[in-house]
């Protein structure tokens, strides 16, 4: 497994599957990875979901907020709501037991986020297909093995 596989399989979730997939590490364990690895999985650390993206450059203090959570909650896959009001799914990345990192599948904006500004960008986000949950349980797993093996990998040689 490489480097090339991990990011030859994000472009085919992307592709194949229309799937807004991004990968999230904490700093200071993506910040080990050599140049290479780093530069190459980086255009996958940031949302692709244009809506997701306008939000980030406004600050992007509440989503590190909301990502500090996933570092320290359970190792349960999960859908949820983030404070922008669009729906994701969320599949930890695990290395011993400690959540290194999460991938991240944007989805629908949720009308039920009342505390959410309404601009023009964020009414024209996709409201009516739905998080396909059945497809992440099966895709995602993958991944993220794939990942933990890559990070455990430079852990061992870091020790």
């Amino acid at each position: 497994m490489t480097v090339s596989d991990i990011t030859g399989y994000l472009s085919h979730l992307r592709e194949h599957y229309a799937l807004f997939v991004s990968v999230h590490f904490r700093a200071e364990r993506f910040s080990t990875l050599p140049h290479d690895v780093f530069s190459a999985l980086l255009p996958y650390n940031s949302h692709t979901n244009r809506y997701c993206m306008s939000i980030k450059k406004k600050g992007s203090a509440r989503c590190l907020a909301a990502q500090k959570e996933i570092y320290e909650s359970d190792e349960t896959p999960r859908v949820s709501v983030c404070h922008a009001g669009v729906c994701e799914y969320i599949h930890p990345i695990l290395l011993a037991d400690e959540v290194i990192g999460f991938i991240a599948v944007s989805g629908p904006r949720e009308s039920c986020a009342p505390h959410v500004h309404r601009s023009s960008l964020w009414e024209s986000a996709p409201s009516d297909v739905p998080l396909p949950v059945a497809l992440l349980e099966v895709v995602l797993p993958p991944l993220a093995v794939m990942l933990e093996r890559l990070f455990e990998k430079y852990a061992h040689r870091e020790a």
